[in-house]
């Protein structure tokens, strides 16, 4: 999800801008936008603050669908450097959204960039998902 002005990579005016990640906030529902495509798009940026007394938050995502969803994975990934280079977080195991459930991820911590990264996205009925994220 990056956003190019030149699109000539030769050129020296070529930048690659990354979006503004969003801050989930605790107590706020947030949307975390871009997880209809698989392979296409990961959900945008969000970053969390740190917990008082440096202590670690939890992330409660729930999707919800216009119909039937068969199958959805998400890899949750962080950045340390910006967005430059991204890995998997909470152990590297997918989060089993199948039936829309909720999922909930514990020992988040603050100063990282966070993303979802589908893996898997099987439609029943439904033509989209989303999900929503609330931090505690």
């Amino acid at each position: 999800m990056n956003y190019q002005i030149n699109s000539d990579p030769t050129s020296s005016s070529y930048k690659t801008i990354s979006p503004a990640p969003m801050s989930l906030l605790p107590g706020v529902i947030t949307v975390i936008d871009g997880l209809v495509v698989l392979g296409l798009a990961n959900s945008n940026w969000f970053s969390v603050p740190g917990a008082p007394g440096g202590g670690d938050r939890t992330i409660t995502f729930t999707p919800s669908a216009d119909g039937t969803v068969a199958t959805f994975t998400a890899l949750l990934e962080s950045s340390c450097d910006g967005g430059v280079t991204w890995s998997a977080y909470a152990h590297g195991s997918a989060l089993t959204f199948d039936g829309l459930i909720q999922v909930q991820v514990l020992h988040i911590v603050g100063g990282l960039l966070y993303r979802l990264n589908p893996q898997s996205l099987s439609f029943g009925t439904a033509t989209g998902v989303s999900v929503t994220a609330a931090l505690s």
